[in-house]
């Protein structure tokens, strides 16, 4: 019995590239048969063209398949059609505010090559900074998950685009509110007590969040709350107000509360500070954030690479860059596998 086989230049191509494929027919002794020429088509083609001397040219990014074929013998081969590397991606919108409950927003990424010519169905991989917030999937849907705000990113070829996305409760007459907190300033790890109105009466008839991260709820009655924030869950952002959501009797409210995440760190031009305790290593905030600082990051410990411990210890500082109005960071992440007695050094220069 005959047989076709095929063998191709190139099993990826990118878009409007061409890769050659060539067809091999046997008899049933495995003999090359030279006089007849095996027919070839595009078993995909939205995705692959093929001509009738084997140039196979990518159309559209996919898995394409193509065959030879001779009478009722035939072979099919996969090409990979690749859209070209990205130069730019540039998102439809950089701001969006979306509703709990699933309140929803579609990410639109446009991506150009190199040339400046649009790619068609990039394969953009998407990220939530806060899935506590707003989860993502594949496509860029964004859901809203509790009130707060997440950053969206979209990326291609080490290239990518953000999104923020604010999340609040929709409005609603029967929501809970919130007059009073007190202590007056949210901390990760502290209780508080918070004053309003439609609360549930029992712990269990309510669930909090802040800045989407879930608090406990210690005790309750219509009129009063006493939460305690977790430790830890939190990003380490500069202070400012974050939205305190609560769900109680069928309906979602809340307000705006101040939130400080760093210990925050005042010093006069020239003093220093060793910051040692393991609790506060993470996340600092500077005071004022417009002045110049010097920080040093060590492992007092002097723990070498590689030795076994808990992995790698990230340090964050937020603030103000110098003229700007907007937060930035300065982070390090120590590879040292590194336990407390790591430390940083302040000093404002």
């Amino acid at each position: 019995m005959r047989s076709v086989s095929i063998a191709l230049e190139a099993q990826q191509i990118i878009i409007g590239a061409a890769t050659r494929a060539v067809a091999t027919l046997r008899d049933a002794q495995g003999r090359t048969i030279t006089d007849v020429t095996p027919t070839w088509s595009s078993l995909t083609p939205a995705i692959l063209a093929v001509s009738s001397d084997g140039e196979v040219r990518g159309l559209q990014a996919g898995t394409g398949q193509i065959r030879a074929a001779s009478g009722s013998v035939f072979s099919d081969v996969i090409v990979i059609v690749r859209n070209p590397l990205a130069g730019n991606i540039r998102l439809a919108r950089d701001t969006a505010t979306i509703f709990v409950p699933s309140g929803s927003v579609q990410a639109i990424a446009a991506v150009t090559d190199e040339q400046g010519a649009p790619i068609v169905n990039p394969a953009v991989a998407w990220t939530s900074s806060a899935a506590q917030v707003a989860t993502v999937n594949g496509t860029g849907l964004v859901t809203a998950v509790a009130s707060g705000t997440a950053v969206i990113t979209g990326t291609i070829d080490n290239l990518s685009a953000t999104l923020t996305v604010r999340v609040r409760p929709a409005a609603n007459a029967l929501a809970p509110s919130i007059t009073l907190v007190e202590p007056a300033t949210l901390r990760p790890g502290a209780v508080f007590t918070i004053s309003g109105q439609r609360f549930g009466a029992t712990p269990g008839g309510n669930l909090v969040h802040v800045d989407g991260v879930l608090a406990s709820v210690q005790s309750a009655s219509p009129t009063q709350l006493t939460i305690a924030l977790p430790p830890t869950g939190f990003a380490c952002e500069p202070s400012r107000n974050a939205f305190l959501q609560i769900a109680a009797n069928g309906a979602i409210g809340g307000g705006l509360v101040p939130l400080q995440i760093g210990a925050r760190r005042a010093l006069a031009v020239g003093q220093s500070l060793t910051v040692s305790a393991a609790d506060e290593i993470r996340c600092n905030e500077l005071v004022p954030a417009t002045g110049r600082w010097v920080v040093s990051i060590y492992n007092a410990g002097r723990t070498p690479p590689g030795a076994a411990g808990v992995g790698s210890v990230p340090f964050a500082i937020r603030g103000l860059a110098p003229g700007a109005s907007t937060a930035s960071t300065a982070t390090a992440q120590l590879s040292a596998d590194a336990e407390p007695p790591l430390a940083a050094l302040l000093r404002q220069g």
